[in-house]
């Protein structure tokens, strides 16, 4: 495993295991895992400093530091606007490969015929338009690699 896959792991177990059990229990659970589950250099290595982050970072709401550094003037989306903007960004995860094109529109549709009301009938609509936007993080030399297989068994890919 790469050392970039290997510092976001842990990167993203102290943050789940410090919300869930507090700072000091996380850092007993990445000591005991050290060596194991983790790399003991990156554990060290966050463990010298990532505590006082930590602390500091849980009594700021993750939401208002978002919303203040965003630039001015802010965007607002209307709601009646909100699934053609999603449908948008729907095609361009789904662009990463031709195999996948109207993938996350048909998934918004399924999610959304499921639905028991119309709140949630369009919040699923929305989910499901971008629930494969993490696609476009990953480099299309890898789907290339993936999808023939998809292909080969008549399998879809379920996207990231």
């Amino acid at each position: 495993m790469s050392l970039a896959a290997r510092i976001a792991f842990v990167a993203r177990d102290i943050e789940i295991l410090a919300r869930l059990y507090g700072v000091d229990t996380m850092t007993v659970m990445l000591r005991r895992r050290a060596g194991a589950a983790y790399d003991p250099a990156v554990v060290d290595v966050f463990l010298r400093g990532t505590a006082d982050v930590l602390v500091e970072a849980a009594q700021v709401s993750a939401w208002e530091a978002v919303q203040a550094a965003e630039p001015t003037p802010h965007i607002v989306v209307e709601p009646g606007e909100l699934a053609a903007k999603l449908e948008v960004f729907a095609d361009f995860a789904d662009l990463k490969s031709p195999f996948m094109a109207g993938h996350s529109r048909a998934v918004a549709e399924v999610a959304s015929a499921a639905a028991a009301s119309a709140v949630d009938r369009a919040s699923l609509q929305h989910a499901g338009l971008v629930h494969d936007l993490g696609r476009v993080a990953i480099p299309n030399g890898v789907w290339a690699r993936l999808l023939p297989r998809c292909v080969r068994t008549g399998q879809r890919s379920t996207g990231t």
